[in-house]
């Protein structure tokens, strides 16, 4: 019996402890609960003390605040509600703004201030730039200024017509661009300039009862080797007139006074010249003007023959096979790279070439690797292409054993160029850079991204490379090289390689560019900063990005000029 006793004893014991035990963790549980419980009514006190003082100080309302107020708005003219932001700040700082419709306010101007500005459109992808003395629209088809009143249109690009009050007698400008420029009915329409120049893409034609070319010194008509003059109706010389039968021969493109060359198959093959505004006949007279004509221009072509010093070939540089052609035979030597999917043949053509003396100068123009005549393998284009193709270009001067050369490059070969001649100093004595550039801003590489797809280009922009290369080879190449640009603008900063090696260039320089060139950089941008003294600059006022082949002549005088400046004694 004693012992059951202890045992009930001893459970009452443990149960009583356990009970003590489990009412003291429910104490400490509640604690901590109301501990949380008071830390989280401290933050809300504090976060509403908070948002109460910044209400009172930002004086915000149910609309927003003084300065930025968000409300809706009637529309008159669409007669709908619309969301309004209105910000009265006397000035407001942004660094990038979204909407479809900015307003200032009644009678009030608005003003916006930035060194550079862009506007873009998602819809259509057009940009409209704003900077210092310039404000232009790239990527749009048409551009057209609405009447606020009723909608209709003022002035359309597509169809500009831009009406001068009688009024205005005389209009001043640098430049006029358009399709179109006449007069009123029985009015005299007047140009006048020191140097006036009248260019069209496809032509030039002036419609008039009676035109009238006053020049104190010169007048020159100029056109292209295989183009056509045409002079119609009746042409006063002087004080008299006479009718001109003028000729559409390509030999009368340059003078009134050229001669037409006739060839005669009645008894004997035979041919003589004539004038230009005379017909094509034989008479017993002419029989000796015909015999001294065909034995110049025997002799003439022999010459021509003999000194046109041009070849073709190929030489073994590192693991390629590289094509080249030479021309000339000269002392000053010459290595011409070709720009971006060229070769010498569309780049450097003998037509070209042979606007220099060939006993001055010795003309290499090289094929880089995967370009023209060396390929196979078709070219890969990466962002460090030209710093590769520059060893190729000293490895063949270096096998030709012309040293030392000027080196000269258009467009893409003038990134070339830059490397060669950082490369190799010992061997370069001259640089000439042509229509090239460095770095890429964000308009040039914006210009080459719309500039993608050759499959967009007017056919007369592709047929110089369709020439030489199949339609295939062009898109790919050409679509490979924007994304090259693209990749040095987006992640180098827009500095090709060419740039952080333009330091290393220690010899004299020519810069040469097209006045009316829309993708060579600025050399004051580029080059001058870097080169300083070193180089000099040289621009046609009227070159396009190919300006070297417009105006052959200009350019070897200029390049000529360069070497007799540069030569040393």
């Amino acid at each position: 019996m004693d012992s059951d006793d202890n045992d009930k004893t001893s459970d009452e014991n443990i149960r009583s402890s356990l009970g003590d035990e489990v009412t003291g963790l429910r104490a400490k549980r509640l604690i901590a609960t109301l501990v949380c419980l008071f830390v989280l009514f401290m933050i809300t006190l504090i976060t509403l003390a908070l948002n109460i003082w910044i209400i009172s100080t930002l004086r915000m309302s149910s609309n927003g605040i003084p300065f930025l107020r968000f409300y809706h708005s009637f529309n008159e003219k669409t007669k709908d509600m619309e969301k309004t932001i209105e910000m009265s700040g006397n000035k407001i700082r942004f660094d990038k703004v979204v909407s479809n419709k900015i307003m200032g306010f009644p009678e009030k101007d608005i003003t916006i201030t930035a060194p550079r500005m862009l506007m873009t459109s998602r819809q259509n992808d057009s940009l409209l730039v704003m900077s210092e003395k310039l404000c232009k629209l790239e990527r749009v088809n048409n551009f057209q200024v609405l009447s606020p009143k009723d909608g209709r249109t003022l002035f359309s690009a597509r169809h500009p017509t831009v009406t001068i009050d009688k009024r205005i007698k005389k209009l001043a400008a640098e430049r006029i661009i358009t399709n179109k420029i006449r007069s009123a009915v029985d009015e005299t329409l007047k140009v006048n300039g020191e140097n006036v120049v009248l260019r069209g893409n496809e032509q030039v034609r002036i419609d008039a009862r009676n035109v009238n070319f006053e020049g104190m010194k010169r007048m020159v008509f100029n056109i292209s080797r295989d183009g056509i003059l045409h002079m119609r109706g009746r042409v006063r010389l002087g004080d008299g007139t006479s009718s001109l039968p003028m000729s559409t021969s390509p030999s009368l493109s340059a003078s009134l006074d050229g001669m037409r060359l006739c060839a005669c198959a009645q008894f004997h093959h035979k041919l003589f010249i004539v004038p230009a505004n005379k017909h094509c006949f034989t008479k017993s007279e002419d029989v000796l003007q015909i015999l001294v004509f065909r034995r110049l221009l025997f002799l003439v072509l022999i010459e021509l023959m003999t000194q046109t010093d041009y070849t073709e070939s190929h030489e073994q540089i590192k693991d390629t096979q590289i094509g080249y052609c030479r021309y000339g035979h000269g002392p000053n030597y010459v290595l011409a790279i070709c720009g971006a999917v060229g070769c010498y043949k569309k780049d450097w053509p003998l037509k070209l070439l042979s606007h220099f003396p060939p006993d001055q100068v010795t003309i290499i123009g090289i094929d880089p690797p995967g370009y023209g005549t060396s390929r196979p393998p078709d070219r890969k284009q990466e962002v460090q292409r030209c710093q590769k193709d520059s060893e190729y270009c000293l490895g063949l001067m270096e096998a030709l054993k012309l040293e030392p050369f000027t080196v000269m490059g258009w467009s893409e070969g003038a990134r070339t160029t830059v490397h060669v001649a950082a490369k190799g100093k010992e061997m370069v004595n001259r640089m000439i850079v042509m229509a090239g550039a460095t770095k890429v801003n964000h308009l040039g590489a914006m210009a080459f991204k719309g500039m993608r797809e050759t499959n967009h280009w007017l056919p007369a922009g592709r047929q110089p490379y369709l020439d030489h290369y199949p339609e295939e080879f062009l898109r790919t190449q050409w679509a490979a090289l924007c994304d090259v640009v693209d990749q040095v603008h987006t992640f180098m900063g827009g500095r090709f390689p060419s740039d952080l090696a333009l330091p290393q260039v220690k010899c004299p320089t020519l810069i040469m560019n097209g006045g009316m060139d829309r993708f060579c950089g600025d050399p004051n941008v580029c080059f001058i900063p870097v080169l300083k003294s070193l180089a000099k600059v040289e621009v046609h006022a009227q070159g396009g990005h190919d300006f070297y082949q417009k105006y052959p002549k200009w350019f070897s005088s200029k390049v000529l000029e360069f070497f007799k400046s540069t030569e040393k004694k």
